[in-house]
């Protein structure tokens, strides 16, 4: 293909993701990269399968003319860098360069360098807890017209977040023969959650880190609101991990929200979490409270299992009306005593 045509790598693309398109279960590709995973089956040695499925690979890619360079191939490795990560048989992790650069990063002087390191740091925002609310004090300094005075609580915000990725942690990779569970947060000015797994041990591991800072409008949300809002972002953002799961569970910490099931819930933007998820779940919804009614859930004391309770709402049949109110409120939320 002829170099510096605008729509060449998309196209390229499309090539590449057409041949591989029989092989996706175990050859995924990207642009033209091509990522080959295996595992033990049938009796067959991981490296046994492992072979079968390159030589599948080779096999599509002689078909279709298309060379391999023997000098960026890696072979039969148990991690690989993907995408600016590592990815292992069961984990992911950060690359130690990136967090590296970030971390050794100068105090920004001006806004083009505080928005070139933070385009930085917010590629590795899902490792990182409450992200979005680390950043706060900075975000104000990116306003137009804004005079820049760098004062110490946007330092301690630049050296938070400095700290939360060096110390970034392991993330599992899903396992979709496991249930997932999503623990959800509020603050005055950001929303968080995270999608979490048991592991084959029994240890509570982190499959993704999300978060946000609210709109203006939506500062003004009253708290159940606000944790609600959260809610509806976090099971958008993981809606791939969980649509059509059987049962999931989400974890919040406001025992208010046992306000949604006695009184009338007005289905707006901010108070409809669910009809993106939830009314195509076959069986059950379960959202969690905190005992306690006051834990952080996003910043504090996990495992979460020894801290909260668990209360199952069962959703027999997805609600044929999205406007009615109690479905929708029993969809949402509820906490029991």
């Amino acid at each position: 293909m002829p170099q510096g045509l605008e729509n060449a790598p998309v196209t390229f693309n499309r090539m590449v993701s057409h041949v591989s398109r029989p092989l996706r279960a175990c050859a995924p590709s990207y642009f033209d990269d091509i990522f080959v995973h295996s595992r033990a089956e049938d009796g067959l040695s991981a490296v046994d399968v492992h072979r079968r499925h390159l030589r599948k690979v080779f096999e599509k890619m002689r078909e279709n003319k298309l060379y391999a360079n023997l000098k960026k191939c890696v072979f039969c490795a148990p991690e690989i860098q993907v995408l600016g990560c590592y990815v292992s048989k069961s984990v992911v992790r950060a690359d130690p360069e990136k967090i590296s650069s970030i971390c050794s990063w100068p105090t920004p002087k001006n806004q083009t360098g505080l928005c070139q390191w933070l385009g930085l740091a917010n590629y590795l925002h899902k490792y990182t807890k409450h992200y979005a609310g680390l950043i706060q004090p900075m975000s104000s300094l990116l306003k137009k017209d804004v005079v820049w005075n760098w004062r110490p609580e946007h330092q301690d915000a630049f050296d938070a977040v400095k700290k939360s990725l060096a110390s970034a942690p392991v993330l599992m990779l899903s396992d979709t023969s496991r249930p997932f569970h999503v623990v959800c947060d509020a603050s005055d000015f950001a929303i968080g959650c995270a999608l979490m797994q048991f592991d084959v041990e029994g240890r509570e591991r982190v499959v993704s880190y999300q978060s946000r800072q609210m709109k203006p409008a939506e500062k003004n949300y009253p708290v159940h609101d606000k944790e609600i809002l959260a809610m509806r972002y976090a099971l958008i953002k993981f809606r791939v991990y969980l649509l059509g799961e059987q049962t999931f569970a989400v974890y919040t910490d406001h025992a208010s929200l046992r306000m949604a099931m006695n009184r009338k819930v007005e289905v707006t933007v901010r108070t409809a979490p669910v009809p993106v998820l939830s009314f195509r779940l076959p069986n059950i919804l379960a959202v969690l409270a905190s005992s306690e009614g006051k834990t952080d859930a996003l910043v504090e004391n996990f495992p979460l299992a020894r801290r909260f309770r668990r209360v199952l709402v069962g959703m027999p049949s997805p609600p044929s009306d999205l406007g009615c109110d109690n479905a929708l409120a029993n969809a949402i939320v509820h906490t029991g005593d």
